[in-house]
């Protein structure tokens, strides 16, 4: 993935704050380009604006649950928010930590026992006086998720699918030319009716083409073709994003993945393991990537190093937060329908709301 020109970074000292050395740094502004409004470099901005309304929609459909949960002080609609945000909230620590992080790490840092509050250890992401969101996640850690994007994907049985109606296959996640504004998932444009999702293309739900199941790539060194190629109106002159990651983590003046591994006590991974040219100071980003194919079970989930940033941060957060349920009533179980009892994930979230579970027709002519 990467080049000697653009991967290597200089060996300077450590500065004493950030992860190989005392505490992580605070996020701050940066000079260099980032994502506008509109667009979403992980997955594609219209599959998450479905999402959203997905979630949106499951808080209008149980309200003999909304007044069952509804406090004293509160509606009827802040209760409904809160029944979906509580389970979100449960799927992002029981599900989504377990699959991105692996089992293990996740059970290291979010320990739970029978009749006791979990505990949640933040060994190195730790703050004085209030929670922050620190670079090494933002800049690095957290953008794992730029190698599991598809180059292409079908939308619904129409959108990427075979034949003219259905744009001749998959489309690309991007396109450099976004001439045609149907042909690529990129966003800045009004989405045409029929552009609805079909989530068993994406999650493990029956329904529409659940045998099309699009599944992500593994976590690795290599990103899709598409994301070394952004359009003008998202990348500016800086096309690749590769080249933006390595450049927003150098200007940041990250530490490199070695420091931050040595310091974490983890393994530290060999020049002959990084496979970069000439060796020496690795990229935080690069070197999260990398151990995650090498120590994630050939890139299922995130390493040792790069699993324990994300879930510090993630769960860390989360529990100082005044609305979530970790920091209000933090033995909460979920109790929505689900395949499994005190479970929820997002299958189950999807089937509530009911939305994208069956077939996208083409919208019918308008009457006479």
């Amino acid at each position: 993935m990467p080049n000697r020109s653009t991967c290597r970074t200089s060996r300077r000292r450590v500065r004493p704050n950030n992860w190989s050395r005392g505490r992580p740094r605070r996020m701050r502004s940066a000079t260099d380009e980032g994502p506008r409004a509109g667009t979403d470099t992980r997955c594609g901005g219209s599959r998450i604006c479905r999402f959203r309304a997905c979630m949106r929609a499951s808080s209008v459909e149980c309200s003999d649950c909304r007044r069952s949960f509804r406090r004293t002080n509160g509606n009827t609609f802040e209760a409904a928010q809160r029944i979906v945000r509580w389970h979100y909230q449960w799927i992002v620590v029981h599900d989504f930590l377990r699959r991105i992080v692996g089992a293990q790490m996740r059970g290291k840092v979010f320990k739970e026992e029978p009749n006791a509050l979990p505990v949640i250890d933040r060994r190195f992401f730790k703050w004085k006086y209030e929670p922050y969101m620190p670079v090494e996640s933002s800049v690095a850690a957290y953008r794992f998720g730029h190698s599991m994007i598809r180059g292409r994907y079908r939308l619904n049985t129409l959108v990427g699918g075979p034949g003219p109606s259905g744009n001749g296959g998959p489309l690309p996640t991007f396109t450099p030319d976004s001439a045609n504004p149907l042909g690529h998932f990129g966003g800045f444009r009004i989405l045409p009716p029929f552009w609805t999702i079909e989530w068993a293309r994406f999650f493990e739900v029956d329904g529409a083409s659940q045998d099309g199941l699009q599944p992500s790539r593994l976590i690795d060194t290599k990103l899709a073709n598409p994301l070394a190629a952004l359009p003008p109106e998202i990348a500016g002159n800086r096309p690749s994003l590769i080249s933006r990651n390595l450049t927003r983590g150098a200007r940041m003046m990250l530490p490199s993945g070695q420091d931050v591994a040595a310091h974490m006590g983890g393994p530290v991974l060999s020049d002959a393991d990084l496979e970069l040219p000439g060796g020496g100071a690795a990229p935080l980003w690069y070197y999260i990537l990398k151990e995650a194919s090498l120590l994630g079970d050939g890139g299922k989930h995130l390493g040792p190093i790069g699993g324990r940033i994300v879930a510090e941060v993630m769960l860390g957060l989360m529990s100082q937060d005044p609305s979530s349920y970790l920091r209000v009533q933090p033995t909460w179980k979920p109790f929505l329908p689900a395949a499994e009892a005190e479970d929820f994930t997002v299958p189950d979230l999807i089937k509530v709301a009911g939305h994208g579970l069956g077939v996208t027709d083409l919208p019918a002519p308008p009457s006479r």
